[in-house]
Parts: structure tokens; sequence; C-alpha cells
């Protein structure tokens, strides 16, 4: 039962992280390549989104709260064994997320693979999201994710 608890809270904890990393470190991502000219999408949008209509960073919030889980969870200690945890956290947010947006989401949604997006737009988008892994594994680090 100790086990589960354990678990459940470090869960809970992954999932905040992986939110917040994504309204910090994706989103700051995601302003800096507007301002510099290379993202047409701007940060922190506030517009209905998702199933259930609600804001469009609160949806992404969501899902990157998820993903944190998967990742802190599951694959960081895996991939630290292999490089250092802010590597693999970049790594992991520009490949796997990212693979599974353009490759599964996309068509689920019945829209093209990738969203019919131009490469650079796609390298953007990858980045963003490897800021972000970064994030995650950054705030897990310095907010003690470990000792949980």
């Amino acid at each position: 039962m100790q086990a589960i608890k354990r678990f459940g809270g470090r869960a809970l904890f992954a999932f905040f992280i992986g939110a917040l990393a994504m309204i910090t470190f994706h989103q700051s991502a995601v302003g800096l390549f507007r301002e510099a000219g290379m993202f047409p999408v701007r940060p922190f949008i506030l517009s209905p989104s998702g199933p259930l209509r609600v804001p469009a960073v609160v949806n992404g919030a969501f899902w990157s709260g998820l993903w944190g889980i998967v990742f802190l969870l599951a694959f960081l200690p895996l991939m630290r064994r292999v490089m250092p945890e802010w590597v693999a956290g970049f790594v992991w947010g520009f490949v796997v997320p990212v693979a599974t947006l353009f490759l599964v989401v996309a068509p689920l949604k019945g829209q093209p693979i990738a969203y019919s997006q131009p490469w650079g737009s796609m390298l953007r988008i990858a980045l963003a999201h490897g800021f972000w892994g970064f994030g995650m594994a950054a705030l897990w680090r310095g907010l003690g994710g470990e000792r949980r």
C-alpha cells in the first residue's frame, strides 16, 4: 500500500512538473520564436481548444502533465544512464511528443501527417518541445523530484 501511495505522489508531482514546464519553458520558446519572426503562433493562447473547450494553454498544460508522468517516471531513469538529464529531456521532448503529434494525432484528427507543415516549421515545433523536455528535467531535478 505504501508503494502505491509513493507512486501516486510521484505521478502527481511529475504531472505538475510537465504542466509547469509547458507553461514556462515551452511557451517561452514559442514567444522567442515568434518575436524573432520564426513562428506564426503566439504563446499563451486563451481561445477555446480541445473537446472540453478550455483555453488552449490549459489544454496544452494538461497533456504536457500526462507526458510529464511518462517521461519523468519511465524514460528519464533509463535515459540518464547514457546521457545527462538535461540532454535526455531535450532529446525526448524533441522526438517523442512531436512524432506522436505529427504521426498519430494529426491523422486521428483527419489531418495530413505533420499537418502538412514545411520542414522549417516542423523543426521549430520540435525545438519548442525540446525546450519543454529540457524544462521538465531541470524542474524535476531543481524541485527535488528524485527525493519524492
